[in-house]
């Protein structure tokens, strides 16, 4: 009687499992787990041929749309092999045909998929769960488990992805065929679809112990222009243009720790544009990806010897490791290149020779947890070279500037071919990045032999008010200048603070020298060229119109937001002006000029001197650098009063020439 219902239970078994009541008692049960109706249309069970479901339906959750379902499965076979499972080498097979997989995304980032799985409570780990038993040691592995013989197949399968009802990517005519022999024999892999932009196709062999893994991923034709829907829901408006076909191959095999990626990738006619690369319009006919990386490893080495990225205007090669836990990188950036393409770089770099290269090397393990931390990790030489640059009138030629970046300092320095207006440039600038809030820098520049003109001129106005009020485009400034300057300070402007009170934060010192300058002077600088009329007849400061400067000395200092000089020296033919004051970063003017040498050598003038006692008032140079004021002396009453004083003299000694006339 036993062996009567076992036999009958094995034979009506297959049976039941197809009857209506059990198909839709099986659905209700996967129902009752998801927040979505399950459907199935066919159930079968057979000892010889496995368990296939057809029609199998997953609506969508509460809040996503009723037209298309979650999932939609036209059939599924698992081929469990009756006769194979009492054997030592089990055989298994599941084939999946007609999957169709609907994704619907939210404006907030969920997911239908994500919603159909009911809310759960975590539970609080029991101290003795398997949970909360201790992990592994690192670098342990489970022993190997030898596999069954399988094989598991996708036939005529898809997956749509849609925002807010809008198709952004698909994934058509998916095939994947997955097997293995079994026990320690490879799993081998392949897989392709026809995505909305081209081709897509993997190839990869897994180790049957699970010590290796090799890949390849193969793109055909891949269209960027028909990702920008993908693209634009991911990145709202980044992006106003994206083209370009991705051709090539990226390949992976993973040895225990270790990992190697190969391959190469070209993007032809390559167009990308808009906010998410700063509003540049980047075009490229052939950009080239070498992603070729070694990482991992026992010692946890990273090995970039042979990347490389090739985007015409910029190229990334990999170089040897430096030492361990660290990569390396050699750039070129063709800055005037860049510039054609708009955004930030300014147009005036273009067809300037201008590019930056250098080596870069970062931390591949043990990463830094913040800017500090990257930082103080990160090492770079960074080489800036510009063949020719005017900016408004200043002419940079033969730029080279050489950067490095180690132990939480950087330092920046000219070659010796730089050149400003004609002469040699040096700049040597040093910024501690310890203080990311401060930048606490010092610099020192020497600027030799150069040609002084409108644009140098405005320059060197804080140091030389004498230059103020000049229009830089017609100033008729010709001359020679050598300059000397030594500053320190803070880079960074306080978050509260405003440019003026940033500057007062500098101070320095310097000198400013020019030689065989004249200029047409602005407004009532005028009046220095015949600056006390008749007094100083014969020792005009100019002609035509044009100051004259012999030489020009201005030893100088920074400080309280003001550039101050005390002993400024001018000569123009043969006599000397003494000048001293301050301007303000604000630009505001407060200096005097001493022009009582100009009165020496000529009898009226002497006169005026002594009348004086020894000197002169200063003439004051106020008002701004944009709009200077000059008052000079007033020696109209000084004159006045002279000549009364001589003519009281000369009847005193005309008296007392009489009285002793008639003594004798």
């Amino acid at each position: 009687m036993l062996l009567f219902l076992v036999m009958s239970t094995i034979a009506l078994g297959p049976y039941a499992i197809g009857l209506r009541v059990v198909r839709e008692g099986v659905a209700e049960e996967i129902s009752k787990n998801l927040r979505a109706p399950c459907h199935i249309g066919q159930l079968s069970f057979s000892w010889f041929r496995g368990l296939a479901i057809g029609e199998l339906v997953i609506d969508n959750p509460p809040g996503y749309p009723t037209e298309r379902p979650s999932i939609r499965l036209e059939r599924a076979v698992a081929d469990f092999g009756l006769g194979s499972l009492f054997s030592d080498r089990p055989q298994v097979s599941v084939t999946l045909e007609g999957l169709h997989v609907f994704v619907e995304q939210k404006a907030d980032g969920s997911t239908n998929l994500q919603d159909l799985a009911p809310e759960t409570t975590p539970k609080r780990s029991d101290p003795q769960s398997p949970e909360s038993s201790p992990k592994p040691e690192p670098g342990s592995r489970p022993a190997p488990q030898e596999l069954p013989q399988f094989a598991f197949v996708m036939k005529d399968c898809s997956v749509e992805v849609r925002r807010d009802g809008l198709l952004v990517e698909a994934m058509r005519a998916l095939t994947v065929d997955a097997h293995s022999a079994g026990g320690t024999a490879p799993i081998l892999v392949t897989a392709h679809t026809d995505l909305l932009a081209g081709e897509l196709g993997v190839d990869a062999q897994i180790d049957g112990l699970g010590e290796a893994m090799t890949g390849k991923l193969v793109t055909k034709g891949l269209d960027l222009e028909k990702w920008r829907p993908l693209i634009d829901a991911l990145m709202p408006e980044q992006l106003t243009a994206l083209a370009g076909r991705i051709e090539g191959t990226v390949e992976m095999v993973t040895r225990g720790d270790r990992i190697d990626v190969g391959g190469d990738l070209e993007v032809l006619d390559a167009h990308v544009a808009g906010p998410a690369v700063q509003d540049m319009d980047l075009r490229g006919a052939r950009w080239k990806i070498t992603p070729k990386l070694a990482l991992g490893g026992p010692d946890g080495d990273t090995d970039t010897s042979a990347f490389a990225i090739d985007l015409g205007f910029l190229t990334l090669q990999g170089a040897p490791s430096p030492g361990a836990g660290r990569a390396a990188f050699r750039y070129d950036l063709d800055v005037a290149a860049l510039a054609e393409f708009g955004g930030p770089i300014p147009s005036l770099l273009k067809k300037t020779g201008s590019r930056i290269s250098g080596d870069l090397q970062l931390p591949t393990k043990e990463l830094p947890q913040d800017a500090a931390g990257w930082i103080a990790a990160l090492a770079a030489n960074v080489n800036i070279a510009v063949k020719k640059l005017d900016v408004e009138g200043l002419e940079l030629r033969d730029i080279g500037i050489d950067v490095k970046l180690s132990n939480s300092a950087c330092t920046i320095g000219t070659l010796d071919s730089s050149k400003l207006a004609g002469g040699k440039l040096s700049l040597q600038l040093q910024l501690g990045l310890a203080d990311l809030d401060r930048l606490p820098t010092t610099a020192t520049l020497q600027w030799r032999g150069g040609e002084l003109n409108g644009a140098t001129a405005n320059l060197l106005r804080f140091a030389v008010p004498l230059l103020s009020g000049l229009d830089a485009s017609n100033a008729q400034v010709d001359g020679g200048v050598n300059l000397t300057l030594s500053l320190k300070g803070p880079a960074m402007k306080g978050e509260q603070q405003d440019w003026l009170g940033w500057l007062d934060g500098w101070s320095g010192d310097g000198s400013v020298g020019l030689l065989d300058t004249t200029f047409r002077p602005a407004g009532d600088l005028k009046g220095l060229i015949e600056p006390l009329g008749q007094f100083s007849k014969g020792h005009s400061l100019g002609q035509d119109g044009k100051l004259r400067l012999d030489s020009f000395s201005a030893p100088f200092e920074v400080r309280k937001g003001t550039v101050q000089t005390t002993a400024s020296e001018w000569l123009s033919k043969g006599e000397k002006v003494g000048l001293s004051g301050k301007v303000g970063f604000d630009g505001k003017v407060d200096y005097g000029i001493d022009l009582s040498q100009l009165l020496k050598g000529h009898k009226d003038g002497e006169k005026v001197l002594k009348a004086l006692g020894g000197s002169l008032p200063k003439a004051k140079l106020t008002g701004t650098l944009d709009s200077p004021s000059l008052k000079l002396p007033e020696l109209g009453d000084v004159a006045q009063k002279l000549l009364q004083q001589e003519g009281t003299d000369l009847l005193k000694k005309g008296l007392e020439d009489l009285f002793k006339k008639k003594k004798g």
